[in-house]
């Protein structure tokens, strides 16, 4: 058992797997475009497939380049950041990484901007929480429970593996002194500063030609508990937060997918998620490596190639989100549909409307549902095949064996409901929405909570007097429902999170964006300066239902600085915005409804009466003026009654 062990680290799984399945095909690449004739275009700098072995040797040059390279040489707990799409390049980069012992920041591919910059820069310092703040001293999340990982120096990222298409964002910001001069920013693939195939070739390999010798990069983490990578989250901060993700952790998360899946050497998963989020690394990558399976990787999910995909790389299994779904059964009906013969599909977020309609279209013998949070310690699957939209069981009155509860939450003041006598909190009836909540116990690998860099981010997260006086719990954040037989089913985000296109949206980094906006705003790289003067004067974002889509889609009531700007400054903000926010957010964040009024109602205590707001949605707004954000026209268009009819019934993208 692993954990018995206190000097195991992922980077023994690795090479002990790689060495089982040395030649076997371990990554394929899929999606890549083809040229008129039909054939298959790779991109320059990147590999098309990759062997076990294969990795474990591209793992090897990149572990050396990063130990012994004198102008960037890393030490263990060093950071290293990862800038790239979902490729062979960033399994070979992550898998280096690991052995010599730094830890690994994958970046969100899609941030721009002042999100970008935060994640490279202080969101990975360590912050300790002040026990003289104020905002920390209330007994819900002032408990004993400390979750500061004491090992962890303060770092910051030393050095960004970045693929060839996405460096020239990164040599923009350091241009323009928004990421530090001393930030070593190294392209990785073939033909590039560090190109770990071509390091490969001078490896010594024995007479059958299927294994190496070389002197292996050993990993010098000490424990399977100690950080192994940070994956961002968005969260109430405002700005991308970095979750700890240890050892043990990631290895058990791989070990869940197989048994939950009952995966099979056999077995070729199609995984069109990005590498950078838990789902597609650790759930598929993982579990794939684990078993010795074959992982088909998509840098970018595609409706119209979806099919073609899984039946020309024969995938027996494929991974989803609940949006990804939608869009492939919306999809006009092709031909090569019929055609494909799934084992099962493993993913989550699926709607209980589309579960059997996706079942049966792509012929799926099993869906296999769970819910997850890259931070937390609620791990739920439904891999029974039965109640559609389902995202786990929990047997009534099993609660013992698994420790985890849906409680009572009140939506109009955010906090948990307690019981005037005992203190503690009320669990939520059968088929009642509330809060999930999970046990910690820091000497439990199952039960951990290793929480964010950000101390303060960290507590929020955590609640004590729970089921008992003086236990800690994690809050999830999210509201979940169990009905009588003991499956849950996903409700809705709570907070000032919203969920859309699959992506957590922070509603504090939108109001930033738009708060800042002027026109002193940087299109195509040049810098267009009319008036430094913001536009607005206060903005509120918030997620609202559209019909026909799931999750929530953003929106955002602003007061327009009308006397600074002048009176026609209502006919030249739009277009001015929208390139705006292409720098500043990616698309899944950027608001689609703007509603512009005079003033925002607030409380007494000047606290914006958001769920007002919410439940007025873009559909009742009085005389309110409502512009909708269309990316065909590049600007944001005064809502009509056209518009809106076209977004209601499905015809305008949103």
């Amino acid at each position: 058992m692993q954990t018995k062990i206190k000097e195991w680290t992922m980077a023994n799984t690795i090479e002990e797997c790689v060495s089982r399945y040395w030649d076997r095909e371990f990554v394929v690449m899929a999606g890549y475009d083809r040229d008129d004739c039909g054939r298959q275009r790779l991109p320059s700098w990147g590999k098309s497939s990759i062997t076990y072995g294969e990795a474990e040797m591209g793992s090897s040059a990149v572990a050396k380049y990063i130990t012994i390279s004198p102008h960037i040489r890393s030490r263990s707990n060093d950071v290293v950041a990862i800038f790239m799409p979902s490729s062979c390049e960033f399994v070979v980069a992550l898998f280096g990484l690991i052995r010599c012992g730094v830890r690994a920041a994958l970046v969100n591919t899609s941030l721009r901007g002042n999100s970008l910059v935060h994640a490279l820069t202080s969101a990975l310092v360590e912050k300790q929480v002040d026990s003289n703040d104020d905002d920390n001293n209330n007994s819900e999340i002032n408990c004993e429970y400390d979750c500061t990982d004491k090992k962890s120096p303060a770092t910051v990222v030393r050095i960004v593996l970045v693929s060839p298409d996405l460096k020239p964002v990164l040599d923009s910001l350091k241009a323009t002194g928004q990421l530090p001069s001393n930030l070593a920013i190294v392209e990785c693939g073939l033909g590039c500063e560090l190109d770990c195939w071509t390091e490969t070739k001078r490896f010594a390999y024995l007479e059958g030609g299927s294994r190496y010798q070389q002197q292996q990069q050993k990993s010098i983490a000490s424990r399977w508990d100690d950080t192994c990578l940070y994956i961002y989250t968005s969260g109430t901060t405002g700005l991308p937060k970095a979750s700890k993700l240890n050892h043990m952790r990631i290895w058990s998360a791989g070990c869940a997918t197989n048994k939950v899946c009952r995966l099979r050497p056999s077995d070729r998963l199609y995984c069109p998620l990005p590498l950078y989020h838990s789902s597609g690394l650790i759930l598929g990558l993982g579990a794939c490596l684990q078993r010795g399976c074959v992982a088909v990787i998509r840098s970018k999910f595609s409706v119209k190639n979806f099919s073609r995909d899984v039946i020309s790389h024969r995938c027996t299994s494929v991974q989803y989100i609940g949006e990804m779904a939608r869009y492939l059964v919306e999809a006009p009906f092709n031909k090569l549909d019929s055609e494909i013969r799934l084992r099962f599909a493993f993913g989550n977020g699926m709607p209980s409307e589309i579960w059997k309609t996706f079942k049966i279209r792509y012929n799926i013998e099993k869906i296999n549902e769970f819910y997850a949070s890259t931070e937390g310690n609620v791990n739920l699957f439904n891999n029974t095949g039965m109640a559609p939209g389902a995202c786990g069981i929990v047997p009534i009155g099993l609660g013992w064996i698994y420790p985890i509860g849906i409680f009572r939450y009140d939506t109009t003041t955010g906090e948990l409901i307690r019981n005037e006598i005992t203190g503690l909190c009320v669990p939520a009836s059968p088929n009642e929405p509330g809060e999930l909540l999970g046990l910690i116990k820091q000497n439990d690998p199952s039960r951990r909570f290793d929480g964010y860099t950000d101390g303060a981010a960290t507590r929020s997260k955590v609640v004590n007097n729970v089921c008992k006086p003086g236990d800690t719990y994690f809050r999830s954040g999210d509201l979940l429902r169990q009905d009588r037989c003991g499956f849950l089913y996903f409700c809705d985000r709570v907070g000032e999170t919203f969920r859309w296109k699959g992506e957590n949206v922070s509603t504090s980094e939108v109001s930033r964006a738009l708060l800042e906006y002027s026109d002193d705003v940087k299109i195509m790289g040049t810098t267009k300066i009319m008036n430094r003067q913001a536009y607005f004067s206060e903005a509120v974002v918030y997620g609202v239902e559209v019909a026909g889509h799931p999750g929530r889609a953003g929106m955002a009531t602003a007061v327009l600085r009308r006397n600074d700007v002048g009176d026609d400054s209502k006919c030249v903000w739009q277009n001015s915005l929208w390139h705006s926010l292409q720098v500043e957010l990616p698309r899944y964040a950027q608001p689609l409804f703007i509603r512009i009024v005079n003033e925002i109602e607030k409380t007494e205590t000047q606290k914006y009466k958001k769920k007002i707001l919410q439940d007025e949605s873009f559909l009742n707004c009085g005389t309110d003026e409502i512009y909708f954000r269309d990316d065909s026209a590049k600007t944001f268009m005064l809502m009509n009654d056209t518009i809106k009819n076209e977004v209601l019934i499905g015809k305008r993208r949103v």
